[in-house]
């Protein structure tokens, strides 16, 4: 309430009434609680069989309608999911190569895991390569 008020210029009666909404009240009118269709080019059609038909997410078909988009957005927009999920390995300069931390270990004999500890917790790259530690935890440099 003190969002809609403060920040978004409502008035008191307005955020009060709002408030006293359940939420298939509050949803958009032209999709209620567990309704799974809507109304496209004057036919009643099943949101699952849209979202197929667009080749986007049932979900995120539904969300977006939830959220106020007109129909045309909702389908037609694209998700940004698409590289959502991949993630670029970070690169590290050492002896004028640039290597994954993966490859570095790799090159180095030295455990990935090792590798990535010591980099986190401020070590320079080259000490963090070039230190072994032995079995009786002294430190040795190459």
């Amino acid at each position: 309430m003190y969002d809609r008020v403060y920040r978004q210029d409502w008035t008191i009666e307005e955020s009060l009434l709002t408030l006293k909404l359940t939420k298939s009240e509050r949803l958009r009118p032209h999709v209620q609680k567990n309704e799974t269709t809507i109304v496209l080019g004057g036919k009643e059609r099943r949101i699952s069989t849209i979202a197929k038909e667009f080749n986007i997410s049932k979900t995120l078909l539904y969300n977006r309608l939830k959220n106020g988009w007109n129909i045309s957005e909702a389908i037609h927009t694209k998700s940004n999911k698409g590289n959502a999920g991949i993630r670029k390995a970070k690169v590290w300069i050492y002896n004028d190569e640039a290597l994954t931390l993966k490859e570095l270990a790799a090159k180095y004999n030295i455990r990935e895991k090792t590798l990535r500890y010591r980099l986190k917790t401020g070590w320079a790259i080259k000490d963090a390569i070039q230190t072994i530690v032995s079995f009786d935890n002294k430190k040795l440099k190459l």
